[in-house]
């Protein structure tokens, strides 16, 4: 038995006796509030880091860094995504919310 699984809840979204049969995602009930939840979002995670989370397919967390090369490293996806396409999207979407915050004074 193979379950798909939500990464914030643990809730077993779907499941199927073999892999291939489970869809590529799901979306959860406490990840679908009507679009009240904002596409992306800063926090203070662990040791004060600042985070990014991206809250809708393909969802991820990373860490904010600012530098030189790279304003966002330590990327964990919460979602199995093997688009690369959609997840080169997100996360060029994500670089230009925090180019955003940053104007805004939310950084």
């Amino acid at each position: 038995m193979w379950v798909l699984q939500c990464p914030l809840c643990s809730e077993i979204l779907a499941s199927a006796s073999e892999r291939e049969y489970l869809p590529e995602f799901s979306t959860c009930d406490c990840d679908r509030n009507g679009n009240k939840q904002p596409a992306y979002e800063l926090f203070i995670g662990d040791a004060g880091k600042q985070m990014i989370r991206r809250n809708k397919y393909p969802r991820f967390t990373a860490e904010v860094m600012f530098e030189e090369l790279s304003d966002i490293e330590n990327v964990q996806l919460l979602d199995d995504c093997t688009d690369t396409i959609e997840l080169a999207r997100a996360m060029r979407k994500a670089g230009e919310f925090l180019l955003k915050s940053s104007r805004n004074g939310k950084r």
